[in-house]
């Protein structure tokens, strides 16, 4: 974990795994002063967003990195700065190497920053990870756990080898306070750090993770009913075919702002998430328009069928 030159991390041993801690005040210094003063003028307080996740190095090893990385949310363009890294060959056994991290986040947070001569304050305004990475992070039950909603106290029910939550209406919702009570014990699994970040909502500052949720998990089902659900919800295997040909003949129109091309539905289980997002509807912030081809050809295909069965 050298930087290949004479300067190299300073590394330490903690939850199983080799950390590398950055200085965080630094690391946003660094940062905020890539931004013309013009830019920092507009803001006196700076949003940030932390986020978690497992970055696997090699298919053939277990070795993977699990980095803490930042960015600030109200600055434009979008810079992404790292302010630790754990390297080993599996998740942190446990919570401790994050707490130098919270130490610094929390002076920073007391104090603000002062760049260029202007004085900001700083606040964490959400943390981002998929759903097992949320867990770890919080210490709670994962998303296939009865108690596992983060968001209310609903105990889920066990349905085809799945947990599912049947009740929408009159439920109790998690709070800030509940959580740190532990008012439902069988929610928690352990004591997490994050709790004593400053100003931190354990509940409304953990966003939902889009890419799990919606598109590899609601999208990529619905296309996996359409093709191979049970014979009264499943398109008939003329109708799929008629699909593949189209989204075949859209190759060329498909414009840059789509990072891939489409491919059949009969590759369907190698779709990646940015596949399955272009399957719903895609949303172009440059041009502020809605992009919905993959609807507008799954529309003129169900509408030849009876689309009740369907959605």
């Amino acid at each position: 974990m050298g930087t290949g030159g004479k300067d190299k991390f300073s590394l330490s041993n903690i939850s199983d795994m080799t950390v590398h801690q950055f200085d965080v005040r630094t690391e946003m210094k660094r940062v905020l002063n890539r931004f013309p003063e013009r830019t920092l003028r507009q803001h006196n307080t700076l949003l940030l967003s932390l986020n978690y996740d497992g970055l696997p190095l090699y298919k053939s090893s277990s070795k993977v990195f699990w980095p803490i990385l930042a960015t600030f949310r109200n600055l434009i363009p979008t810079i992404i700065f790292p302010l630790l890294i754990c390297f080993g060959t599996s998740k942190p056994s446990n919570l401790l190497f994050l707490n130098p991290l919270i130490d610094q986040l929390n002076t920073v947070i007391s104090n603000g920053l002062k760049v260029k001569g202007l004085q900001f304050k700083v606040f964490l305004n959400s943390i981002v990870a998929d759903a097992p990475a949320r867990a770890h992070l919080k210490q709670v039950k994962g998303h296939g756990g009865y108690y596992g909603c983060g968001h209310c106290t609903e105990k889920g029910k066990r349905v085809d080898r799945r947990i599912i939550y049947r009740k929408t209406k009159n439920l109790t919702p998690r709070t800030d306070h509940s959580f740190r009570t532990k008012s439902q014990e069988n929610h928690h699994i352990g004591n997490t750090p994050m709790c004593n970040i400053f100003g931190l909502d354990m509940i409304k500052d953990w966003s939902v993770d889009y890419m799990h949720s919606c598109c590899l998990g609601v999208m990529k089902k619905l296309l996996l009913i359409w093709c191979r659900g049970e014979k009264h919800l499943r398109l008939p295997a003329y109708k799929i075919l008629e699909l593949n040909r189209r989204l075949s003949a859209i190759k060329s129109g498909i414009p840059s702002d789509f990072v891939r091309k489409p491919r059949g539905l009969d590759e369907i289980d190698r779709w990646k998430a940015t596949e399955l997002r272009q399957a719903g509807i895609a949303f172009t912030s440059s041009q502020r328009l809605l992009f919905s081809i993959y609807i507008y050809i799954v529309q003129r295909i169900l509408r030849s069928c009876d689309v009740k069965h369907y959605v």
